[in-house]
């Protein structure tokens, strides 16, 4: 009885995940779902929660704040698999959704985890949220975080480098800028260029930037 009514109420929550819809609302009622499962019932019906948000409904924000407390690392294997494949582009707030829960698995440094986070960053075209998500992989995964900023500075005109999620950053840790320098200058010298000269322009009207961390920022550059 308890697996119907279950199945009865999930028929009827699915029809209201679209658009327009409240992402913390339908997060914190599939919460209370979940917390009235059997513990060993719980994994389960997550991986039809996900199945649903993910692939079906594409309802990131919900997926995300469910999410939100869920630390076990099983849970997040199970929703990094079910993750792809990924969408054209969305609207704004679901494209923003989903870099956030990019960036999570991206922190994680879990090899498995990485696999929809190096799909979205380097094969899946460009928006306006990507910038957001290839920090969460430094400093624990340099090589990847060069190699998908060398196909953002590669593939994205340099007017969209203005962006302050695309710059500043890299001012704040010349580790990275050494990093990205170092697969940029050798993929095409000319952008890597282009990049030095709009990080030394922002470095001039960085006024947060103490007199050690700009010479650093100069020497990483040079």
């Amino acid at each position: 009885m308890a697996n119907r009514e279950l199945n009865e109420w999930w028929k009827k929550f699915q029809k209201r995940l679209e658009p327009g819809h409240d992402p913390h609302e339908l997060a914190r009622e599939l919460r209370a779902r979940l917390d009235d499962q059997p513990p060993g019932e719980q994994r389960r019906f997550l991986r039809r929660v996900w199945k649903a948000l993910l692939q079906q409904r594409r309802a990131y924000g919900v997926a995300l704040f469910v999410l939100e407390g869920l630390t076990e690392p099983a849970i997040l294997h199970d929703l990094a698999g079910t993750l792809e494949p990924f969408p054209a582009a969305l609207a704004q707030d679901e494209e923003s959704h989903l870099a956030d829960l990019l960036r999570i698995l991206a922190a994680t440094d879990d090899e498995e985890l990485l696999v929809p986070v190096e799909h979205y960053l380097l094969e899946r075209e460009i928006g306006s949220h990507w910038a957001s998500v290839p920090w969460a992989l430094w400093p624990h995964r340099k090589q990847l975080f060069a190699r998908v900023w060398t196909r953002f500075f590669n593939d994205v005109e340099p007017y969209a480098w203005r962006h302050p999620l695309v710059i500043k950053p890299f001012l704040g840790d010349p580790a990275a800028i050494r990093a990205v320098k170092r697969r940029l200058s050798k993929s095409s010298a000319e952008k890597w260029t282009e990049l030095r000269d709009a990080l030394t322009r922002q470095a001039e009207i960085a006024d947060w930037l103490h007199p050690k961390q700009r010479a650093a920022v100069d020497r990483a550059l040079g």
